[in-house]
């Protein structure tokens, strides 16, 4: 799915790191993350430009979130926004730990043209956490 060319957004987890690693060597791709895992697996990647959204560091989930990390944001779009996610539910959205990563999911999935949930099949249903990013438009009705 992901072009020659194109500005991408990857969320921080290990799902959305395992995308980062398949894109090593891609050629003329521009790569914006909030992961660290994500800035390690595309590190020495040169035909890919790599942006970091700064902001606090979450270190559970290896991640820069809060304010400044938000206004970072607000200033960029994107071609393609694959974000990660603790649990999904069709009804909920995705499921995290903590509020500032919903907050930050939601606005990344505003910020881009196409947006995917990449999560595995043992994520689907549960509701581990009490902190929603609402993707409606991602979802469907």
């Amino acid at each position: 799915m992901i072009r020659p060319g194109e500005n991408i957004l990857l969320d921080a987890g290990s799902t959305v790191g395992a995308l980062a690693h398949e894109l090593r060597g891609f050629e003329k791709l521009s790569v914006t993350t909030p992961g660290i895992n994500t800035m390690q697996e595309l590190a020495d990647s040169e035909g890919s430009g790599v942006d970091c959204l700064g902001g606090r560091l979450r270190s559970l989930s290896q991640s820069f979130v809060g304010p400044l990390a938000e206004a970072t944001l607000e200033q960029m779009s994107f071609d393609r926004v694959f974000l990660g996610a603790d649990a999904v539910t069709a009804e909920e959205g995705i499921c995290e730990a903590d509020h500032t990563q919903t907050r930050l999911k939601e606005l990344m999935a505003r910020r881009g043209r196409d947006v995917y949930v990449l999560a595995d099949s043992s994520k689907l249903g549960l509701r581990p956490f009490h902190a929603w990013a609402r993707l409606a438009r991602c979802l469907g009705p």
